[in-house]
């Protein structure tokens, strides 16, 4: 899949997604230059079916051989947290800066041809035996096989990447240093080991010119660094390690991840959900971030220096659109990521719209957020990918029914409130 190289233009422009005119009257859908799959509309019913009702949100049950490792949900606790507030929603750039991203750590195999040392990977069950399988240390949905026809597919989406250690002590303990990825400023640590299935954690805010972004480094051993610091690309963090749940020193590695940050609503909506869920709630949690992959843009950046991060999102493939109710208030995922739109938004962009058009990637990664005239009372499917399996399999749980017939579950449905805050 080529990426698609066209300077100065928004995002819903690459990716060739129509809006919805005032008229009221439902667009075609086309799928991203370069996509292999087109979306296909959704029959009104299917998409209405799960929609009503749903006030919950579902619990990943963890289920299949490799599903113990890196749930990647942050459990909040009240002890040593440290946290500054996001940047201010950005100004227009005439110019975007460089990604400029680094690796990580002294670990080079993805450019050298040698995932197998880069991932540190999952146990599997494979031909009787059991042993630690490179795939599963991957972005995407590399965990859990099942059997489909004549086919495996997998089940379970990973967050981020595993990437090995390079160096060990005479005792098995992990010796490598872990760098920032690119220039940024600390915006939250977790200096606990037993508050997070991140374990100890650093979170990093970077800005190109359009919208933070945030990566996130986990399952350290040690951190060497504070909130409200300014890090260059390539200043040391801390140490790879373990900590965490469902690792151990034999699987030591650096979970790395790279998020759009989805509502600054969050801690509202969880407490919503669940009262007791956040005992100290916080921005930088598992649920209010959305990965992109990044093994992926690193490659593409090597062969483009000057890729920005809405040209890289256009070559992504989308799974389903959803059209859903606006809130009261221009959402603040559009208000950091105003390329989302193909339209210029003013302020009061929630007041004036009754809904929006959300593209989505399998995992439920925003490709493009258009304001839309149709009403609707709930979020409801209005196009997704066909399949054989569950769609429940391919999207995190967040869609249910199969073939050309999906509608969102009740975890879909409080996930798309949480993008458009119509839940405030």
């Amino acid at each position: 899949m080529g990426l698609a190289r066209v300077r100065g233009a928004v995002l819903a422009g690459l990716l060739g997604l129509a809006s919805v005119g005032w008229a009221g009257v439902l667009p075609a859908v086309a799928a991203p230059s370069g996509s292999s799959t087109p979306l296909v509309e959704t029959p009104p019913e299917a998409g209405a079916a799960a929609a009503v009702g749903a006030g919950v949100i579902e619990a990943d049950d963890g289920a299949g051989v490799d599903a113990v490792v890196d749930a990647g949900v942050v459990k909040e606790s009240v002890v040593d947290r440290s946290r500054v507030q996001p940047a201010p929603f950005p100004l227009a750039t005439a110019k975007p800066a460089r990604l400029g991203l680094r690796l990580p750590t002294d670990n080079r195999g993805l450019f050298e041809g040698k995932p197998e040392e880069f991932y540190m990977g999952v146990d599997r069950k494979v031909d009787g035996k059991t042993g630690l399988v490179w795939q599963g240390g991957q972005f995407g949905f590399v965990r859990n096989p099942y059997p489909l026809g004549e086919e495996t597919i997998f089940i379970r989406f990973h967050e981020g990447m595993d990437i090995a250690p390079t160096v060990r002590d005479n005792r098995g303990e992990p010796l490598d240093l872990v760098r920032g990825i690119a220039d940024g400023r600390v915006v939250f640590v977790n200096g606990v080991a037993g508050a997070s299935n991140y374990g100890k954690y650093v979170v990093i805010e970077h800005d190109w010119g359009y919208g933070t972004f945030y990566s996130l480094y986990a399952h350290l051993m040690r951190i060497e660094i504070e909130a409200g610091v300014v890090v260059r690309a390539g200043q040391t963090l801390g140490r790879l390690g373990y900590t965490g749940s469902g690792i151990d020193r034999r699987r030591a590695h650096l979970h790395l991840e790279l998020n759009m940050l989805l509502s600054d609503g969050f801690e509202t909506w969880q407490r919503q959900l669940d009262p007791g869920s956040l005992t100290s709630p916080t921005l930088f949690h598992g649920h209010n971030l959305a990965g992109l992959d990044l093994a992926a843009l690193y490659r593409a950046q090597a062969m483009d220096e000057g890729l920005t991060i809405p040209e890289f999102l256009a070559s992504q493939e989308p799974y389903f659109k959803v059209l859903a109710p606006a809130g009261a208030e221009r959402p603040s995922l559009l208000r950091r990521y105003p390329w989302l739109s193909a339209q210029a938004l003013s302020s009061s962009a929630g007041l004036s719209c009754p809904s929006y058009e959300i593209t989505f990637t399998a995992s439920g990664l925003p490709l493009a957020m258009v304001p839309s005239g149709q009403v609707t009372p709930y979020p409801v499917v209005i196009a997704s990918v066909p399949f054989n399996g569950r769609h429940s399999w391919r999207t995190m749980d967040r869609l249910t029914g199969t073939g050309t017939a999906a509608a969102l579950s009740a975890k879909g449905t409080q996930y798309v409130k949480l993008l458009t805050g119509s839940f405030l």
